[in-house]
């Protein structure tokens, strides 16, 4: 028998039942986001080392045998992917919001802001230090009330510039890759107010994105990071990039005014 209060508690009980002593192994599943996790059984702490994301349990088990898995609830924070300045917030898995219309960017970076977030005593919240900001689950945030997921930090050094070019008349380039490690495409525009732009950004004539700016909705920075599919790169050391108008039921788009176009790879 299983019994949790997940997930205003941060542990779970097993509880084994025979009729007999007997001996077999029990698989506890260890998720990714709690890597210290302390497992006992009747009160004793076992070693705990996760093999595939399970710790196989092999032990004499007897009627009533209690197994207690405590898991590890930190914050901690994932870089998107798109944007290296922005972050989500994780209290062990759950996904923390600041409830709050207007989230000031910070001028610190992703490490340093989770310094600033206090724990809400008894809660799976967080204030932020020096306002009255709080972080949390968004089932708990009350309908119709703004609210931001993702925080402004300063950029993380994950990755390194590769090349970079200007704006091209034809639309052609060949961009620097590195094989063997994760590959971005970073564009960033010039802003052009009234119309909508619709194009596909191909290598070798093979489409990789199909990208639509509305200029309403403008990306913040004028730039966009198209993380490039690892087939795309691997064992190549040149991209190909040509970026065609979009067609679409007689619509003929336009192309973005391009500022500037750039390679970057994972350090």
């Amino acid at each position: 028998m299983q019994d949790a209060d997940y997930p205003n508690q941060h542990f779970a009980h097993i509880t084994v039942s025979a009729d007999t002593k007997q001996n077999f192994t029990l698989y506890v599943r260890i998720p990714s986001w709690s890597p210290r996790t302390i497992i006992k059984i009747d009160g004793k702490e076992i070693e705990a080392d996760p093999e595939n994301g399970f710790v196989a349990i092999n032990h004499n088990w007897q009627n009533s045998s209690e197994v207690t898995i405590d898991f590890d609830f930190e914050l901690h924070y994932e870089i998107l992917a798109d944007r290296f300045n922005r972050m989500a917030v994780y209290y062990g898995p759950i996904l923390l919001a600041a409830q709050t219309k207007d989230l000031p960017a910070a001028t610190v970076n992703a490490s340093e802001y989770l310094d600033k977030l206090v724990k809400v005593e008894g809660q799976n919240q967080f204030r932020l230090v020096g306002t009255d900001i709080i972080f949390k689950s968004l089932p708990e945030i009350p309908a119709n009330t703004p609210y931001n997921v993702y925080v402004k930090v300063l950029d993380e050094p994950i990755v390194e510039l590769l090349d970079s070019q200007t704006n091209s008349d034809d639309h052609q380039w060949t961009l620097a890759v590195a094989s063997e490690k994760k590959n971005y495409l970073k564009i960033t525009y010039n802003r052009i107010d009234g119309d909508i732009y619709s194009f596909q950004i191909k290598d070798d004539q093979q489409v990789l994105f199909t990208q639509t700016i509305d200029s309403n909705e403008w990306p913040e920075d004028s730039y966009y990071i198209y993380p490039l599919p690892e087939q795309v790169t691997n064992g190549r050391d040149k991209l190909n990039v040509q970026i065609q108008s979009l067609d679409y039921e007689g619509l003929n788009f336009d192309i973005a005014d391009i500022s500037k176009i750039e390679t970057l790879a994972t350090i």
